[in-house]
């Protein structure tokens, strides 16, 4: 006998938390046009703790602005006000003060140098720039310490003002990449991204 959509889903949400490493717990809802046709939550909110996974627990949602924010270069793209080979410093000057870390000396301060070429808006969004997260490198999260620079979960323009770990354009890292992509729409537009995300794109 065939499982149900339904069926099929739930058995997914339930392995997710209840295989040995699995997640606490998990939401998952599928939509269509007009509704969602499958949402289901299984397992715990919090490690250790007794209130249940449901379908309006507030979580953080991490990355997931990203392509919207890309949607948003790309209009202007298209609109011939910005290129993807232009370097990102002439929207976003403060982008030429970050510099490629080398490592660190005996007394745990980073040594840096002037990256080899600009960023450029390809490279930010490519992850090509040489940003990374402290969540993935240790090499950042030693940098942000070094400089008291705040984690890039404050959402405060200083977090992302950080480091390179590698050169622009020499190989592919996660990181702020975005987040300077979302700067550079606003420098262009003059307005919040979250203004120019609903005018332009949600409200459409």
């Amino acid at each position: 006998m065939a499982l149900t959509l339904e069926q099929a889903a739930d058995t997914v949400l339930d392995y997710s938390v209840h295989r040995a490493g699995g997640v606490p717990g998990v939401v998952a809802m599928a939509t269509g046009r007009k509704a969602n046709f499958y949402e289901g939550a299984v397992g715990k909110r919090e490690l250790g703790k007794d209130p249940p996974m449901t379908l309006d627990t507030v979580m953080a949602l991490f990355s997931t602005t990203k392509a919207i924010t890309g949607m948003a270069v790309m209009q202007l793209v298209e609109e011939g006000r910005i290129g993807l080979a232009d370097a990102a410093r002439q929207y976003v000057p403060e982008i030429a003060e970050i510099q490629v870390l080398e490592g660190f000396d005996d007394r745990g301060q980073p040594k840096m140098r002037a990256p080899k070429r600009d960023i450029t808006v390809a490279d930010l969004m490519l992850h090509t720039a040489g940003f990374s997260y402290e969540l993935f490198s240790d090499d950042d999260l030693k940098y942000r310490t070094a400089k008291a620079i705040p984690t890039v979960v404050s959402c405060r323009f200083a977090s992302i003002r950080s480091v390179l770990l590698h050169d622009p354009g020499e190989r592919w890292t996660y990181g702020v990449n975005i987040e300077w992509l979302g700067r550079i729409v606003e420098q262009q537009r003059g307005k919040r991204l979250g203004e120019v995300f609903k005018e332009r794109i949600f409200d459409p």
